[in-house]
């Protein structure tokens, strides 16, 4: 997690040479961004670009393309303020970027590494400016289908995609709105962005998290809502899952959870979502004894899809009044919201 740190602050340190001065990002960091970029995309792609550049389908022909250098918007010096500036720089971000050309698609060192730049803009303006920096991207590439697409396929790749450290669902959210208003969002490849949407749209952040009933094991039935605490951590979890043993003893070796489970501070519900009631019941013994050990004995949290479980194991902070704080998130992110 430190590399990714380090290389989400280099391309972070460039944006904020462009939004205070107006100027384009040093050498020296305009290179560090793009070895970052590098990284980042070796990684999310794996190795599965080995097989498909093996018969130089991706191999790049247009020489001129790959010589393209990627040009930010010229932010006007009547805006002074680093709001209307990002603003401006989030809106206008594509204005000098030929969406006609579709080779680019195949040069990432400029395309994706623009649209990596992009998302690290969306992060640093207010939040006002996310939805029609968005429009704005898939209104320009709406000048064909494979930018179109391209974009779009980007914006699952590092906003959605749990392994990755750009990963936004407030803006991966506004990316699906803006491309279903697209004239090639036709009823086919809608499917997948409407999909995503409405999963992300439940238990959204800052919204109230869905009430659900579990049993303990003195069979007792309970829910959700009747747990009484500052915070609420939700740990949805198999006992069969390799990765969901990792996390618990996180959890378990933190002190700050720790201590806020026995400062009546923070209440934690590890709920089992699956159908084996007797080898849940045998793993009780795997959890501290202050936590609230329940499994959703009717199987509604995932046959009515009450939560969007991606993946085992989640976890969701919940604060008094069960409004979600943190959605699909690791326990560092809880150690530093409890400390708060």
């Amino acid at each position: 997690m430190k590399t990714w740190f380090f290389l989400c602050l280099a391309v972070r340190l460039s944006y904020i040479c462009i939004l205070m001065n107006n100027k384009k990002p040093s050498a020296f960091l305009a290179a560090v961004r793009c070895a970052a970029v590098l990284i980042v995309i070796g990684i999310l792609t794996g190795c599965k670009n080995a097989d498909s550049n093996s018969g130089g389908e991706a191999t790049v022909k247009d020489s001129a393309a790959q010589a393209q250098k990627f040009r930010f918007p010229d932010i006007p010096d009547s805006l002074t303020s680093v709001k209307s500036r990002g603003t401006y720089m989030a809106v206008h971000f594509w204005d000098h970027f030929d969406f006609s050309d579709t080779s680019l698609v195949h040069v990432p060192t400029l395309s994706e590494q623009a649209y990596i730049d992009f998302i690290d803009v969306l992060v640093n303006v207010d939040t006002s400016a996310v939805q029609p920096a968005a429009d704005a991207l898939f209104g320009k590439a709406a000048a064909n289908r494979r930018m179109t697409d391209y974009f779009l396929s980007l914006s699952e790749k590092y906003l959605y995609n749990l392994d990755s450290p750009f990963r936004s669902d407030e803006i991966y959210i506004r990316m699906l709105k803006s491309y279903l208003k697209s004239p090639f969002a036709d009823r086919n490849s809608a499917m997948r962005p409407e999909a995503h949407l409405e999963s992300l749209l439940k238990n959204r952040m800052g919204t109230k998290a869905a009430d659900f009933s579990f049993v303990t094991t003195d069979h007792k039935s309970h829910n959700l809502y009747s747990i009484n605490s500052e915070y609420t951590l939700i740990y949805f979890n198999s006992p069969t899952c390799p990765v969901c043993h990792e996390t618990l003893e996180q959890l378990k070796a933190s002190p700050v959870i720790t201590q806020a489970v026995a400062d009546n501070k923070l209440a934690v519900l590890s709920v089992y979502p699956d159908t084996d009631g007797k080898l849940w019941m045998e793993h009780r013994s795997d959890m501290p004894r202050n936590w609230i050990y329940g499994w959703d004995e009717d199987f509604a949290i995932t046959e009515h899809m009450i939560y969007s479980i991606r993946t085992l194991p989640s976890l969701y902070l919940l604060d008094k009044d069960k409004k979600v704080l943190l959605k699909e998130t690791t326990p560092e992110a809880v150690e530093r919201y409890i400390r708060r």
